[in-house]
């Protein structure tokens, strides 16, 4: 369904929730974003063919002034960030929130972040912190932050070289969504080949945002990330397919011209070192090893390196990558 079509002003931001079997976390979802003291959104509600209640209850939301679109797809599209996509195309809000249906945020996440963007013209997105919750809602003692230590509420502006260099590079540290406020303006500009994607997606779409502007970090935990049994984190562990997906992502990245060939070579070592821990099998290993060296030019010898520097790094208290 399509509401509000005829509205004179366009929202600032474009609030988009893609739900699959979630409903029992939906209320609390929905109602931390129809809580948010920003207000100036629009909320478009999708169900990627959902079988536990969650159509009836976000049906339940048709009337809502805030909501402008509810989509159910009639077949289920096999990946979350397909349903990414679907939303970005409808979304007409200058600034995009990712807003995952199993999680939750503060009340003040959306106007922190709206605040983020406006005073950087130039970020790509803008994103928070995170608490980590248990099924219950319940905090749990992980943490993905690497600031934690220091929650002063400051806001840091990198550019986008910087950032991929020193952080996206080596790992996908705009962990999750719901936490990130991002230009629908630069997401549009941005090959759709992630949303082809089923596990590891969300890294290679934040790399190539961030080859498009810079990146804002709000040093507050204002997201409230769930982890599940049921989450695609946690189901996606040490599978074929996410061993796939890493390959292309990693061609993208050791393809960015402005990277060194030295931190090329730390890389491969540290991928080298992940796929042999995610195939235990020494037949199966060496296999996928194989295809790293054919198809990526990942070696051994990368890997003895990113051992070496990592231990040197870690006598004198500094890191390589960072």
């Amino acid at each position: 369904t399509r509401r509000s079509s005829d509205l004179e002003m366009k929202p600032k931001v474009s609030v988009i929730v893609p739900n699959y079997n979630y409903c029992r976390f939906l209320p609390e979802r929905l109602k931390s974003i129809l809580s948010q003291t920003f207000q100036d959104m629009e909320i478009i509600l999708l169900d990627d063919c959902s079988t536990d209640g969650s159509q009836a209850l976000l049906s339940a939301y048709k009337t809502h002034p805030k909501v402008t679109h509810i989509v159910f797809n009639q077949q289920n599209s096999g990946s979350p960030f397909a349903q990414w996509q679907k939303g970005i195309d409808l979304a007409e809000g200058e600034y995009i929130w990712i807003a995952e249906s199993d999680d939750s945020c503060s009340y003040t996440l959306l106007s922190t972040l709206v605040d983020a963007l406006d005073q950087h013209p130039t970020a790509a997105y803008a994103f928070s912190g995170a608490l980590r919750i248990d099924e219950q809602g319940a905090p749990l003692s992980e943490e993905f932050d690497y600031w934690h230590q220091h929650e002063d509420g400051s806001v840091h502006c990198y550019d986008s070289q910087t950032y991929l260099q020193r952080v996206l590079f080596w790992r996908c540290s705009v962990y999750n969504a719901s936490g990130v406020l991002f230009r629908r303006s630069v997401a549009l500009r941005i090959p759709p080949v992630y949303a082809q994607l089923r596990y590891c997606a969300d890294w290679l779409f934040w790399v190539e945002m961030t080859l498009q502007g810079n990146v804002v970090e709000v040093r507050q935990k204002l997201n409230r990330f769930r982890k599940h049994a049921a989450s695609v984190t946690v189901c996606s562990d040490k599978t074929e397919a996410r061993f796939k997906e890493y390959v292309i992502i990693h061609r993208r990245l050791f393809s960015l011209p402005f990277l060194s060939c030295f931190s090329r070579r730390l890389a491969r070592g540290a991928f080298y070192k992940e796929v042999s821990r995610m195939f235990p099998d020494s037949d199966s290993r060496q296999a996928h090893l194989t295809r790293l060296r054919e198809e990526l030019g990942v070696q051994r010898a990368d890997y003895l390196l990113e051992r070496c520097v990592k231990t040197l790094c870690q006598l004198f208290g500094t890191m390589y990558h960072r």
